[in-house]
């Protein structure tokens, strides 16, 4: 994330500069560069996320689940549970 923490800011420089100038053809190239560079920042955040369900859900048996919803369900009522 620093990676893109950097490249995000010299993207940002380098847009600020084309806008002084008012350079078209550097906007343009400098837009395709945030877009690349959101990307490839989207697709990092969807691997984190499916990477830290996977070992959440692999971590944590079913039935422990089960057992803290009943035990909710118990405490507050069914309706707060029933939309898990």
């Amino acid at each position: 994330m620093i990676t893109i923490s950097k490249s995000m800011g010299s993207i940002v420089k380098s847009l600020e500069s084309s806008l002084t100038t008012g350079n078209l053809q550097k906007i343009s190239e400098t837009m395709d560069q945030f877009q690349k560079q959101f990307v490839n920042m989207e697709v990092q955040v969807e691997f984190m996320e499916s990477s830290m369900a996977g070992s959440t859900s692999l971590s944590i048996p079913e039935g422990d689940v089960n057992s803290l919803m009943q035990q909710v369900a118990d405490d507050y009522g069914p309706c707060y549970c029933g939309g898990v």
